[in-house]
């Protein structure tokens, strides 16, 4: 669902939302709400789903909203005079994975996929991530993209 900066009572995607929540919570559960890679220029969307999100909350539906972005593009949106709420909001900031994690999680991923990875590649995107979470996806993003067959070389890593 794509979000434009309306009213909540006005905002058809939005009422389905409420009612979505309604049968949900008919059996005993509710609704998790997930926004990922938040930045500045999709201000004007959150300040729709903030304004939804605290009428829920006023209502105490059975609702919850987790937001995950890059360092960069949240301390932006926690500077946002609108968007107050998520200055109260628990904030985790993932560390850096081990080394052999990352190791084990990038062969592991490439395997159970059908692919092949070769050791000294292996090693190279390994050592190229820095365990930093946001360098894994994206050292095994290209890694896959520029892979011949199903065989990722050190040229591909």
């Amino acid at each position: 669902m794509t979000l434009a900066p309306r009213e909540p009572e006005e905002d058809a995607e939005l009422r389905q939302l409420w009612n979505a929540l309604d049968v949900v919570e008919r059996h005993g559960t509710g609704v998790l709400l997930t926004v990922d890679e938040v930045h500045r220029g999709a201000a004007a969307e959150l300040r729709a789903l903030a304004a939804t999100y605290q009428h829920l909350v006023r209502e105490e539906r059975d609702v919850a909203l987790v937001v995950a972005g890059l360092p960069s593009g949240v301390e932006g949106l926690l500077n946002d005079e609108v968007l107050t709420f998520l200055r109260r909001a628990e904030r985790h900031t993932l560390a850096d994975v081990p080394l052999p994690e990352v190791r084990t999680a990038l062969r592991s991923t490439i395997s159970e996929s059908g692919r092949q990875i070769e050791d000294d590649a292996l090693d190279l995107a390994t050592e190229a991530t820095g365990g930093y979470p946001f360098m894994i996806q994206l050292v095994g993003y290209h890694g896959w993209r520029k892979a011949e067959d199903d065989k990722i070389d050190l040229h591909a890593a």
